[in-house]
């Protein structure tokens, strides 16, 4: 019996150890890591941003060679990226303050579409400028009651009957469409369907910015809501020839539908007349280069990479997670609880 409780204590102690021994272990290698990364920040953006983009030039020029010429790829590369970087930086606000002047005044439509769909930034603003203009937006949108809880919407729902989904990029081009047809003043004839955002929170926005393209990041997702329209209350025949349609294609309004010859995106209101635009989503508009000159594009192509070094999380290629925290709305609370009683009183009967 004491050589079993004598085994057993040791047995105890050794577990013990072990277990201490790799917590210890654990955390001497998170705090090396941790200084190791410390070290790593302290080097200059443009030196970070030159290395990641020589090892992956370099891994791609030499995977059927040596070693040898991964490294000699690399050091050429990276000598002359880190000299055209280091002037960008160096300069960075003078360029970027040029590089927006000049985007401006590019010949290509989609500057205008880039500025309301995408959600009007690029990527030399920084992340909080980028938060704070989506939060100008969606404050505006509140305001005109184009976002609401899921129990207003309840009251509503006979209207707003088509499901947009999470892409908010579909009221983004609706909304850009709207004012387009206002300036052109084409009102008479052409439209676009009213929609809501049903959040789960109307004083929290989640969404997900997408920072896929090389142009601008986009505010691309909700993550928690969904968007609304009433356009399936129009019924009526596909717009037909697009020669008969000039003032929408000038708007940079490509996506006419499986058939361009018919435009099935563009509807017509048996009732009305009026010719609908049904889907406004990003892909719907011209993708046009912007960039005057290589020299723009070499920059912008910077600012992405230095955007994603800055703010993108380790593993998300793709996208970038935000959250946006509205104002409470005055007299919103109030109007929520009639809300709620006038739910509860319908139920109840």
């Amino acid at each position: 019996m004491n050589a079993k409780k004598i085994s057993l204590f040791f047995l105890t102690t050794l577990t013990i150890w072990s277990v201490s021994f790799k917590a210890m272990k654990k955390a001497m290698s998170e705090e090396v890591a941790s200084e190791q990364r410390s070290e790593v920040r302290q080097r200059p953006i443009y030196e970070m941003v030159a290395d990641m983009e020589a090892k992956e030039a370099a891994k791609y020029e030499s995977e059927l060679f040596s070693g040898e010429i991964y490294n000699q790829i690399y050091r050429e590369r990276y000598a002359f990226l880190v000299r055209k970087y280091k002037y960008y930086e160096t300069h960075w606000d003078k360029l970027k303050v040029r590089f927006k002047k000049r985007e401006l005044k590019s010949v290509s439509g989609w500057v205008k579409q880039k500025q309301l769909i995408g959600g009007n930034f690029d990527y030399t603003n920084t992340l909080d400028e980028i938060k704070q203009t989506i939060k100008d937006k969606f404050m505006t949108m509140r305001q005109k009651g184009l976002i609401i809880s899921k129990d207003r919407y309840e009251m509503i729902k006979d209207k707003y009957t088509g499901h947009l989904g999470y892409d908010l990029t579909r009221v983004w081009g609706a909304e850009y469409l709207k004012k387009e047809i206002e300036k052109a003043r084409e009102q008479e004839g052409y439209g676009v369907p009213d929609y809501v955002i049903v959040a789960d929170n109307p004083n929290v926005i989640n969404i997900e910015l997408s920072v896929l393209t090389t142009h601008f990041p986009v505010a691309s997702k909700l993550k928690q809501g969904e968007a609304f329209t009433d356009f399936k209350k129009i019924i009526g025949p596909p717009a037909g020839n697009p020669k008969d349609h000039p003032k929408i294609l000038e708007m940079g309004y490509t996506d006419l539908g499986p058939s361009d010859r018919q435009m099935e995106n563009i509807r017509q209101d048996t009732e009305t007349g009026k010719y609908y635009i049904v889907d406004t989503e990003i892909k719907s508009f011209r993708l046009k280069d912007y960039y005057t000159s290589l020299r723009d594009y070499s920059f912008a192509d910077y600012a992405r990479k230095r955007f994603l070094y800055l703010n993108k999380p380790i593993g998300e290629e793709k996208k970038i997670n935000i959250t946006i925290n509205l104002k409470k709305q005055e007299g919103l609370e109030e109007e929520e609880r009639e809300v709620s009683e006038i739910m509860s009183k319908s139920s109840d009967e």
